[in-house]
């Protein structure tokens, strides 16, 4: 039951601080973001069902849909390293 309860608190952080949902679950706007950019930007939607490994363990699968992906072209830039023209300062704010 602990094992349980530590694994529901700690998911529930995750998605509200590094994620950035609410967790409210009244989505009035249908946006299941809280308003601020968690690290993949403003959650559209997430869907996590849990399940157990062979001993038990919890884990979730994660999907999330964000409102302003990041687009290919991008992510080529940044892994060429082109893409980092002011990108630390853009990060800093």
């Amino acid at each position: 039951v602990s094992q349980a309860i530590f694994f529901d608190t700690m998911t529930k952080l995750w998605l509200e601080h590094v994620v950035g949902v609410s967790l409210d679950g009244d989505f009035a706007d249908g946006v299941a973001s809280s308003g601020r950019p968690g690290v993949f930007g403003m959650v559209h939607a997430y869907f996590a069902p849990v399940e157990t490994q062979g001993r038990g363990g919890l884990h979730p699968h994660v999907h999330i849909w964000v409102l302003n992906f990041i687009r290919a072209g991008l992510l080529d830039k940044l892994r060429s390293g082109q893409g980092f023209d002011g990108l630390v300062e853009k990060l800093r704010k």
